[in-house]
């Protein structure tokens, strides 16, 4: 008689470790250390791709403003050569005057606003930082491709009177060429440099962000809470039920 509450009671002990072990286990846990991480450093790679993006933007409209220059710099080497194969003082004088326009067109797309300290006059190199700790960067040196800048053209002397006065401007260009040139390869190396680094931050913010999305077996996984919560209950009924054989033996012991 004695054994029927003992069982009772065992059956109660049993529910309740179910409970705490369903609770325990099949509740969400809260945000995972190694989450709280990852997204700091996620918050920070994305700070680093702005500045990295734009970097890469200031570049290619150093770029773009080099060939436009180049451009106008080639044509002004025809108009040159035109002079030189006429010995005509009012053809070379008139070749002159539409030089001396291309040399103002040269000046006014420097001072373009759109290609804002890409032409780096008065003003520091650019510097593209690559990493977070600024330990890494890229330095783009500064030019100023006006006429009167890095370029050194000089106006047609004498309107091109003499031969010797078209070629002293073809060898100015032939120079103003030969420094484009050199900042075009140094453009497009920086250039490139820095979108391998953006190329890099985007891998490794991706790889972050997918890493959060896997969930703590230990804590989400359900079925292996539920696994677990019945082994505990497994156990604990094991438990009870020795305990309770015990009481039975004990109790027939006293009627013997």
């Amino acid at each position: 008689m004695a054994s029927i509450p003992l069982r009772q009671a065992s059956d109660l002990v049993a529910r309740s470790h179910t409970s705490a072990a369903a609770k325990n286990f099949c509740n969400p846990a809260p945000k995972n250390l190694l989450d709280s991480l990852a997204s700091a450093q996620v918050s920070t790679l994305n700070s680093l791709l702005d500045r990295t993006s734009r970097n890469i933007n200031a570049i290619r409209a150093a770029s773009d403003s080099v060939i436009a220059v180049t451009e106008l710099v080639q044509l002004a080497q025809a108009l040159v050569s035109e002079a030189h194969k006429t010995a005509d003082t009012n053809v070379r004088e008139s070749l002159a005057a539409q030089f001396k326009m291309l040399l103002a067109q040269i000046d006014q797309l420097a001072a373009n606003p759109d290609f804002h300290r890409t032409n780096l006059p008065e003003a520091d190199s650019l510097t593209a930082k690559l990493n977070e700790d600024n330990c890494s960067a890229v330095v783009v040196p500064a030019f100023n491709n006006t006429v009167s800048g890095d370029l050194a053209i000089d106006k047609p002397q004498n309107n091109w009177a003499t031969n010797s006065d078209i070629r002293a401007t073809a060898d100015h260009l032939n120079a103003a060429l030969i420094r484009l040139r050199s900042w075009t390869q140094s453009l497009n190396l920086s250039l490139s440099e820095v979108q391998i680094r953006e190329h890099f931050i985007k891998t490794m913010i991706n790889t972050l962000k997918n890493g959060t999305h896997y969930p703590t077996p230990a804590y989400t996984n359900k079925e292996g809470a539920n696994l677990l919560a019945l082994q505990l209950h497994q156990q604990s009924l094991n438990t009870t039920r020795s305990l309770v054989a015990q009481v039975d033996q004990n109790v027939l012991c006293l009627f013997r």
